[in-house]
């Protein structure tokens, strides 16, 4: 008994393909494929919202802990009624100096480097 698989005609004549491919409606598969690609922009979409989210709650946590650690750090010399409006820059002499001078800038620094260490390891 022959083998038909074994002939060269045979075989070159007749590619294999798999049954799921021969046997499919091309546009059943397009609806498919679309339905798909729906699922898929929308799973993308869905993850881009969330991480805008986090990313402005996450902003806003920092600037509400940067604005307390500017406000309630070492308040020994200063009362907290002086600090509030001078932070706001409606009061000058000590506590002016203190904000502008010193709480401010050191604030400022702290922010930026911890800004570029996340963006030195994010690279």
């Amino acid at each position: 008994m022959r083998n038909p698989l074994s002939d060269t005609a045979t075989a070159a004549a007749t590619p294999y393909r798999p049954a799921s491919v021969r046997d499919t409606d091309p546009v059943r598969d397009s609806d498919s494929v679309h339905r798909t690609a729906a699922r898929l922009r929308a799973a993308r979409r869905a993850a881009v919202r969330r991480t805008v989210l986090i990313g402005a709650l996450l902003t806003v946590v920092l600037l509400a802990l940067l604005a307390a650690s500017l406000l309630l750090g070492g308040l020994r010399g200063m009362s907290g009624r002086d600090v509030v409006p001078a932070a706001l820059g409606m009061r000058t002499g000590l506590a002016d100096y203190v904000m502008h001078g010193i709480r401010f800038p050191r604030a400022l620094v702290a922010l930026l480097s911890g800004a570029l260490f996340g963006l030195s390891g994010a690279l």
